[in-house]
C-alpha cells in the first residue's frame, strides 16, 4: 500500500509530515461513532446499575468469579474456570482482573464483566451497521435502524450488566453478516469467518448448537442450489462448503468436551453437574411454573406475550422479510432467520417442554433478528434488476417506501413496548426477570424482602468484612464458591478460602480438621442454596451445626441468610 493510500475511511483524512515520511490519520467514521456512542451508553448504565445501585446479577458475577479463581484463589490453575458453563465470557475477563489492585470494584462488584459486555454489545452495533453498509442501505435508514438496535432497552441493559447475552449476540451477528457475504460472493474467506463466529458462539453459550445447525442447513442448501450439474455433485459441493463452516465449531465442541472429560471425568457437566442446568431446573421450576403457567395451556399465552413484548412487530417484519426474500435478498434473510430465529424457536420450545425457565433474556436474539429483517427490507434489490416500465416503477417505489417505513416503525415500536415488558413484573418470573433485577435501581428506598441482587451484594460485604478482620491464614475458611462467590470476590484475602475449584476441596470438605479448616460458611438451605456442597455433605448444618461446628456469626440481608460455623476439633 502506498503512503497516500487509505482504505475504508468514511471521513476526510488528515496528514502530518515528518521528514520524508508521511503519517496519515483518519477521523472516526460513521460506524465508529455509532458504536462508540453505544459503548459509552452501556458503560454509563453499568456504572449506575452495577457500581451505583449494586444491582449485580448472580450469573454475571459468578463468571467473573470463575476467572478470578484462575489467578487469585488459594489454588490458582486454568481449570479453575470450571466446565459447567461456557468459558469465553470468563476468559475475556481475566486481563482486567489485575486492575482490582487499583480499583477493587473491578472484582467486588463484577464490573469487569460489565466492561466486556459493553464492548461486545458495541461490537454488535458495529456489525449491524456493517450489515446495513454491505447491503447499501441508505445512510438515514442505516443510522436509524442501527441506533434503534443500540438503544433498545434490552440491548442497553444486557450491554451493561455483564451477562453473556452481549457476547452471544455479537458472535451470531458476525455469523449472519459473513454468511450473507458468502452468499453474495461465493468466496471461502467469509465462510471461514462465519465458522469461527459459530465456534466463539459455542464457547459463549450452548444454544449455539441450534444456530450452528441452522447455519449449516443454509450453507448446504444455498451451495447446492447455486451450482450446476448432477444432483449428487451439487449435494457434494454443498456438503463440502458445509464442512468448511462446521470445522471450527466441531473443533470447539469436541475440544471443550474432551478437556472436561480429561480434567473432571465428565464431558458434559452442564447437564450432569449438581450445579448444572438440570439441577437448577429441578430447584426453580415449581415456583416459576406458578407464575408462567409452564406445563399448562397458559404457557403459550405467556411465551407469546414475551415475544410480542420484545418485538411487537416481529410478525409483520417476518412477512416483509419473506416478501423481499423473493426479490433477491435471500442472502441476508435466510441466514438471519436460520441463526437468530433458530435460537428464538429453541427458547420457545425449551420453555414449552419444561427444558428451560421463562426468562425474557432467552429470547433476546429476536431483537437483532428484527433489526436485520428491517435492513433487508430497506436494502435495494441486489444485482441491478431489470428496469420495469415507468408506471410499474412508480408503483414499486411507493410500495418499497411503504414497506421500508413499516419496517422502521416496527423496530422503533419495540423500544417503548420492550421497556414496559422489561419493567412489568407480570411478564417476568421472580428470579430471572428484569423488573426483579432492577429493583434496587427503580426503588432504592424499598425494604429488601427477597434475595435480590442487592441483598446478595450486602451479604458478601458483611461476611467478607467480618472474615478479613480476623486475619486468618490460607485455607482457614471452607465455602462452596458456586453459592459464596460474592463473599470471595469482596474479600481482600482470597487465599483464606478453600473453595470448589480447589483440587483438594472435596477432601477438605469431608475431613476439615485434618486440612486445617477452622470455619465453614453455610447458606440457608433454601432454593438454589440447597445445592451448596456443605449443606449436602452435612444435612441440617445451617440450623444446628450438624455436630461439627459451633455458630460463630450470622449474616443476613432481606431473605438471604448465611452462617459462619467454627469447626469443632
Amino acid at each position: 500500500m502506498s503512503a497516500d493510500t487509505a482504505v475504508g475511511v468514511d471521513w476526510p483524512r488528515g496528514r502530518v509530515r515528518s521528514g520524508p515520511l508521511a503519517l496519515h490519520f483518519a477521523r472516526p467514521g460513521e460506524r465508529s461513532l455509532v458504536a462508540g456512542l453505544a459503548w459509552l451508553a452501556y458503560m454509563a448504565v453499568a456504572a449506575i446499575v452495577v457500581v451505583g445501585a449494586h444491582s449485580i446479577i448472580g450469573d454475571a458475577w459468578s463468571r467473573v468469579a470463575n476467572a478470578y479463581y484462575v489467578l487469585y484463589s488459594r489454588d490458582p490453575h486454568l481449570a479453575a474456570i470450571g466446565f459447567v458453563w461456557n468459558p469465553l465470557p470468563s476468559l475475556a475477563v481475566i486481563p482486567l482482573l489485575p486492575l482490582k489492585t487499583v480499583w477493587p470494584d473491578m472484582v467486588a462488584t463484577g464490573f469487569a464483566g460489565s466492561i466486556i459486555s459493553a464492548l461486545c454489545m458495541a461490537a454488535a452495533v458495529w456489525e449491524i451497521h456493517g450489515i446495513a453498509a454491505d447491503w447499501h442501505v441508505r445512510r438515514s435508514a442505516r443510522l436509524l435502524v442501527t441506533l434503534l438496535f443500540a438503544f433498545n432497552p434490552m440491548t442497553l441493559y444486557y450491554g451493561a450488566n455483564g451477562m453473556s447475552e452481549a457476547m452471544f449476540i455479537v458472535t451470531l451477528v458476525v455469523v449472519v453478516r459473513y454468511l450473507a457475504r458468502w452468499a453474495a460472493t461465493g468466496q471461502t474467506l467469509p465462510l471461514v469467518v462465519a465458522g469461527l463466529g459459530l465456534a466463539a458462539a459455542y464457547m459463549t453459550r450452548y444454544e449455539a448448537v441450534v444456530a450452528a445447525a441452522g447455519a449449516l442447513g443454509v450453507v448446504v442448501l444455498l451451495s447446492a442450489l447455486r451450482r450446476r450439474g448432477h444432483v449428487r455433485e451439487r449435494i457434494g459441493e454443498g456438503i463440502a462448503d458445509g464442512a468448511v463452516l462446521a470445522a471450527p465449531f466441531a473443533t470447539a465442541f469436541i475440544g471443550w468436551a474432551v478437556a472436561s472429560w480429561l480434567i473432571v471425568g465428565d464431558p458434559f457437566q452442564q447437564f450432569t453437574s449438581i450445579y448444572g442446568v438440570v439441577s437448577q431446573l429441578a430447584v426453580a421450576q415449581s415456583s416459576v411454573a406458578q407464575s408462567t403457567g409452564q406445563g399448562t395451556s397458559a404457557a403459550y399465552v405467556w411465551i407469546a406475550r414475551q415475544l410480542l413484548g420484545l418485538e411487537p412487530g416481529i410478525l409483520l417484519l417476518g412477512l416483509l422479510g419473506l416478501a423481499v426474500t423473493f426479490r433477491g435478498r435471500w442472502g441476508l434473510t435466510m441466514p438471519a432467520v436460520a441463526i437468530l430465529g433458530g435460537v428464538v424457536v429453541f427458547a420457545v420450545f425449551g420453555f414449552l417442554t419444561g427444558r428451560t425457565l421463562g426468562w425474557l433474556r432467552y429470547s433476546i436474539t429476536e431483537i437483532p433478528l428484527a433489526s436485520i429483517l428491517a435492513l433487508a427490507v430497506l436494502a435495494p434489490d441486489p444485482g441491478g434488476a431489470a428496469q420495469p416500465r415507468l408506471g410499474r416503477a412508480r408503483t414499486g417505489a411507493i410500495v418499497g417506501k411503504a414497506m421500508g417505513l413499516a419496517a422502521v416503525a416496527m423496530v422503533a415500536l419495540a423500544v417503548p413496548v420492550g421497556a414496559m415488558t422489561m419493567l412489568n413484573p407480570a411478564d417476568n418470573p421472580s428470579y430471572g426477570g428484569e423488573a426483579f433485577q432492577l429493583r434496587p435501581v427503580l426503588y432504592p428506598n424499598e425494604p429488601i424482602g427477597a434475595i435480590t441482587p442487592f441483598a446478595q451484594y450486602e451479604i458478601g460485604s458483611q461476611a467478607a468484612t467480618y472474615l478479613d478482620q480476623m486475619n486468618l491464614g490460607g485455607g482457614a475458611v471452607l465455602v462452596d464458591g458456586a453459592m459464596g462467590f460474592p463473599i470471595i470476590l469482596e474479600s481482600r484475602n482470597p487465599g483464606q478460602f478453600i473453595t470448589t475449584p480447589d483440587r483438594d476441596f472435596q477432601s477438605a470438605l469431608l475431613d476439615p480438621v485434618s486440612f486445617g479448616v477452622k470455619y465453614l460458611l453455610v447458606p440457608e438451605d433454601v432454593g438454589y442454596q440447597s445445592l451448596d456442597a456443605v449443606n449436602r455433605a452435612y444435612p441440617g448444618i445451617y440450623d444446628t451445626g450438624a455436630g461439627i461446628g459451633q455458630l460463630e456469626a450470622q449474616f443476613s440481608s432481606g431473605g438471604n441468610n448465611w452462617r459462619l460455623y467454627q469447626v469443632l476439633s
